[in-house]
């Protein structure tokens, strides 16, 4: 049996991280068919209000993509309200999913022609990786998020 589970509250207790974040992994998914240009037309055309939504609502100065504290994969609110575990606004899984975005986004403007937001999202790939290595790493731990006050949570 298969159970949808959208994040309207519709299945009480359970929340999954909203449609902007999911879509980061789904873009990244299609990178690799996308050869065919035509395919990657079709696809870019998808994803361009993704990127602008995301960058229009989500992105700090670093160029990380933010989220609410149970926008994450292992995250459950209690009775729809609370987060079982919150992970505040910057998780390492959400970074790593909009960075692998970014590039496939930007392989797939070039496939379909639009040189200019290939750029922008290489260009913010790169910003991102930067931000991320620094704030994430420290040369032997990898943080799980920041916290709002800006510092690491390795725990």
């Amino acid at each position: 049996m298969s159970v949808e589970v959208v994040d309207d509250g519709a299945v009480p207790g359970i929340t999954l991280a909203r449609p902007e974040k999911r879509n980061a992994m789904t873009i990244a998914m299609f990178e690799p068919r996308a050869s065919d240009k035509e395919f990657a037309a079709q696809m870019y055309k998808l994803a361009l209000p993704y990127f602008e939504g995301v960058a229009a609502n989500f992105i700090d100065k670093q160029g990380l993509m933010t989220h609410d504290d149970a926008d994450t994969w292992m995250d459950a609110r209690i009775a729809n309200k609370e987060p079982w575990s919150a992970r505040g606004s910057r998780a390492v899984e959400i970074q790593a999913l909009w960075y692998e975005a970014l590039q496939a986004g930007a392989y797939l403007a070039t496939q379909a022609g639009d040189e200019a937001h290939a750029k922008e999202w290489s260009a913010l790939a790169g910003k991102v990786q930067r931000n991320f290595l620094e704030l994430f790493w420290d040369g032997s731990t990898m943080a799980d998020r920041i916290r709002p006050d800006g510092s690491r949570d390795t725990r």
